[in-house]
């Protein structure tokens, strides 16, 4: 049992290092780098002072209007960019609109097409139960009796072409 007490401290002693590694030598390091920077830009600050001091004020005056222009060209160069982006999202829209319109025409024309195609097949049952109710009535019996066989076939070939007729009409659309 030594042995497993002497591993035990050994383990807190390396998780003991570890958390004071992590926080003592690993963490300052952003707060470091945070100081190096300031003390760069206040460097660089001081030289652009010095360099100010150390210039003529006609050479700074003549300066500036360049930098007008430098600032105004790249204003106009940023606004031209930013309504090139405008335009072109303006035509993607364009463009996804015309999809959409076209899937809702295509969408439309394709229920109008089946709901004509279902009138079409109706009309022909309606037409070939008429047609049998009319024999049944001609040969004096009820509606919907039994046609002899010859007849029977006749009308339902009638009613075939007719759906078929309708089939090959509002397929094509």
């Amino acid at each position: 049992m030594d042995w497993f007490k002497s591993a035990i401290v050994f383990a807190l002693g390396v998780i003991a290092f570890s958390v004071f590694y992590r926080f003592v030598i690993i963490a300052p390091a952003p707060e470091k780098s945070k100081i190096g920077s300031e003390l760069q830009d206040r460097a660089k600050i001081g030289e652009l002072n010095n360099a100010i001091e150390d210039t003529p004020e006609r050479s700074i005056k003549e300066s500036a209007p360049f930098r007008d222009e430098k600032a105004a060209r790249e204003l106009e160069q940023a606004q031209i960019e930013f309504e090139r982006q405008i335009r072109e999202e303006e035509a993607a829209a364009r463009v996804r609109q015309e999809e959409e319109n076209r899937q809702r025409e295509t969408v439309a024309r394709s229920l109008a097409s089946q709901n004509a195609l279902n009138q079409c097949v109706a009309q022909a049952d309606a037409e070939y139960r008429a047609s049998w109710n009319r024999d049944c009535a001609a040969n004096g019996r009820p509606v919907g009796c039994f046609l002899p066989v010859p007849v029977a076939a006749n009308l339902e070939q009638t009613r075939r072409g007719f759906r078929d007729e309708c089939f090959k009409r509002y397929s094509k659309q």
